[in-house]
């Protein structure tokens, strides 16, 4: 039980460092889906992501993160553990007392499908 208890704190960890740039950047008013790359001192993942506006899903390894930027709330589901969590959502800059941004940088516009995105890179630090 201990282990679980540990494994879902890192994930909450992990899962507000994925969903500061999100907090950071406003919510989206496209809806699409896509493949977002992490990478972490620890590794590199990759995660499924839907967005709509006002809401996000973000799937990946043993965990969903969903954000709701129109009720102000993200949970964190951790199926396989039975667990799951709820936080209310930071609205300011940084979304997260525990990150500081270092960088946002764009790299560039893309087309994909038929619709022009623009791609960025964001960096941030864990204060620890």
């Amino acid at each position: 039980m201990m282990k679980k208890i540990v494994l879902f704190t890192l994930l909450i960890g992990f899962c507000a460092v994925l969903a500061a740039p999100s907090i950071q950047a406003g919510e989206s008013t496209a809806q699409y889906s896509a493949i977002e790359r992490i990478s972490t001192p620890r590794g590199n993942m990759e995660a499924r992501v839907f967005v709509m506006p006002g809401m996000k899903r973000m799937e990946m390894q043993g965990a969903v993160q969903i954000l709701r930027f129109d009720k102000g709330v993200m949970w964190v589901l951790m199926p396989q553990q039975h667990m799951y969590m709820e936080k209310p959502i930071t609205a300011a800059p940084g979304g997260s007392a525990d990150l500081k941004y270092l960088e946002r940088k764009k790299l560039g516009k893309e087309t994909i499908k038929g619709m022009t995105t623009i791609k960025y890179k964001t960096v941030a630090e864990d204060q620890e």
